[in-house]
């Protein structure tokens, strides 16, 4: 260019040029003013940055390999690709399960034969075919029957059976536990062991409650890392938890008192429950039976307060209460027999059945323990997608039964003893399937002679309503009680029938 003025300097320090130098004759740079050199500044700011990115890589090394320590013994692989991790929620960091809030670990098993609570034995024959040979091992914990009992599992290995059964002669205060493991091996001799290492089994105990205790199993909370399908070479093992409870605390085997305990309780998600008790063996004030993903059976169970819930399992069983009673469960039905005591109090004593697309069946017997009083009784069911099926072989005379049944895509069929006296209600939006029956012989549950008087005050599409009683009423009594019974496109069917005599 010829304007010179208009020149810019390429680089800051360095003379403009007019002009290109002559062969030979390189171009030399005026020194910089001191400090301001560019190229030692930019080299110092390499030099900083190479020393910031080294040390933070050697931070996050340092990081990575004090977790990858401080988790080794948490963590392994599980013959086949990719690996199990813990998760690291709430969890007694001293041994890395999970264990519920307030809950003391008291005696562990040690599992290596040299504690008595802890044996191995050869695994049972399984003859041509069998590619996993399962081995067991066993644990025995006991806890003294005055105790609130409870039993619980935590952790993805924990699923199984648990069973609950009393001696047949056998009395004193010790309620015995045995916890067995299973485990199929798939050819790794090894195998049992690994898994051994990662379950507790312990008699636990409260922090803030000293007459608690019971038996628990810990396994860790394992997250799949990837790296293809976690179960396909390997299962998962299988705990059976055995509970007997004495025949009686003394050893006097004639006295017919049942055995009595204040509260037995279970949080077994993914085990199967079975109550084999003997009727009038065992009471309980408060029991609770907790699972997921497995049914709960009972063969006889009578408690003050009794509750059983699960999910996808059935519930069945029979059930004996005096105060309140639940059964819950969601995709499988409920099928029961139950029997519930009144008092000469106000209170009710209430069962509530719940589930969906599951079925309710329920044969209840409402029973009073006054002369003096029918007692109160209310009584819930509900579901969906299912049917409902409610009968009610035995009721005081002037007994006061609230009723609730609700479903939809499933049919309701209620059958009343003949005590029952009150208002019913009738809906459905399968308009035509309304029915209300009445047995013209049904016998007069005081034996003085009378005759049911079915009343339909108001019957249109989808809803009847309307009261029945023993005639030579003049008045509404104050036993009365409801029925309501509602669904939606199927049927509804009451009956009120002659069935066994009242109580």
């Amino acid at each position: 260019m010829d304007d010179k003025s208009s020149m810019t300097p390429l680089l800051h320090g360095y003379k403009d040029v007019e002009g290109a130098p002559e062969a030979g004759q390189p171009t030399e740079p005026s020194p910089a003013p001191h400090g301001c050199d560019p190229v030692a500044r930019k080299r110092k700011r390499r030099r900083i940055l190479f020393h910031f990115f080294t040390l933070l890589a050697v931070v996050s090394l340092v990081t990575f390999h004090s977790r990858r320590s401080s988790r080794r013994c948490h963590k392994g692989r599980l013959a086949g690709k990719g690996n199990w991790e813990m998760d690291h929620g709430d969890e007694d960091h001293d041994h890395g399960y999970i264990v519920p809030p307030g809950v003391v670990l008291e005696k562990c098993t040690t599992w290596d034969g040299n504690d008595v609570d802890a044996a191995f034995w050869p695994p049972p024959h399984r003859g041509p075919g069998h590619h996993e040979e399962p081995t067991t091992s066993s644990a025995a914990f006991t806890v003294p029957v005055d105790k609130k009992l409870f039993f619980l599992s935590t952790g993805s290995l924990a699923s199984g059976s648990f069973k609950l059964t009393q001696a047949e002669d056998r009395t004193g205060n010790d309620v015995n536990t045995k916890v067995d493991i299973t485990t199929y091996d798939n050819g790794d001799s090894k195998f049992h062991d690994h898994i051994l290492g990662l379950v507790r089994v312990c008699t636990i105990s409260k922090e803030h409650d000293e007459s608690a205790a019971g038996v628990g199993i810990f396994t860790p909370r394992w997250r799949w890392r990837g790296g293809g399908d976690p179960h396909r070479h390997w299962r998962s093992p299988h705990f059976d938890v055995a509970v007997e409870l004495p025949r009686a605390l003394s050893s006097d085997l004639a006295s017919s008192d049942p055995l009595s305990i204040s509260s037995f309780t279970t949080h077994l998600p993914a085990f199967t429950h079975d109550v084999q008790l003997p009727a009038d063996g065992v009471t309980f004030k408060n029991l609770a039976l907790t699972s997921t993903n497995a049914h709960i059976d009972a063969a006889s169970i009578v408690a003050q307060n009794l509750t059983i819930i699960t999910s996808n399992g059935a519930i069945k069983g029979e059930f004996t209460t005096s105060d309140k009673l639940v059964l819950a469960t969601s995709n499988a039905g409920i099928d029961a027999t139950l029997s519930l005591y009144g008092s000469d109090s106000d209170k009710a004593t209430t069962a509530f059945l719940s589930t969906n697309n599951g079925h309710i069946v329920a044969a209840t017997s409402l029973l009073s323990g006054s002369e003096e009083s029918g007692g109160k009784f209310n009584v819930t069911a509900t579901t969906s997608n299912a049917k409902v099926g409610l009968t009610f072989p035995q009721a005081p005379v002037k007994s006061t039964l609230k009723l609730s049944t609700h479903t939809s895509n499933g049919g309701v069929d209620v059958s009343l003893h003949p005590t029952y006296e009150g208002s019913y209600l009738l809906t459905s939006s399968a308009t035509q399937n309304l029915r209300v029956i009445a047995d013209e012989n049904e016998a007069d549950p005081e034996g003085r002679g009378r005759k049911r008087i079915v009343n339909n005050k108001f019957a249109t599409k989808g809803f009847v309503k309307g009261e029945t009683y023993w005639e030579s009423k003049d008045e509404k009594e104050d036993y009365w009680g409801s029925a309501l019974l509602t669904t939606s496109n199927a049927h509804v069917t009451l009956k009120f029938e002659g069935q066994e005599d009242s109580e």
